[in-house]
């Protein structure tokens, strides 16, 4: 997880559970236009997926990216690895743990919190 200003690195590793796409979503929840109201916030996204976990990380700065990664440049909204070996390489070998994974087994998670922000 890379957070921008004013921090600028990458801070955490998450884990992913099921992805969701939000056509099938919103067709799922056809009586309910509340839940649809905010999916079509994520209109410009076709997928969700659940964050079922998260581990903080020793910080890797922006700079360290920039210095040893070519042509890095932060992520607007996210990036997959497996498109770009050279930064996946990097993060592997600079990621060292800080405290405990923390998980989420998404107990508690209802329709009337799909694309909420909190």
């Amino acid at each position: 997880m890379y957070i921008s200003s004013p921090v600028k690195a990458i801070c955490a590793v998450l884990y992913f559970g099921e992805i969701h796409n939000l056509a099938d979503w919103k067709n799922q929840y056809l009586n309910e236009p509340h839940i649809i109201k905010r999916i079509n916030n994520y209109s410009s996204y076709r997928y969700g997926a659940e964050i079922v976990g998260f581990q903080k990380i020793e910080p890797i700065t922006l700079l360290d990216l920039r210095n040893n990664v070519p042509k890095f440049v932060a992520p607007h909204s996210y990036c997959l690895l497996e498109n770009n070996s050279k930064l996946e390489d990097y993060i592997k070998k600079n990621t060292n743990l800080d405290g405990d994974k923390i998980e989420n087994n998404l107990t508690g998670i209802y329709p009337e919190h799909i694309c909420k922000q909190y």
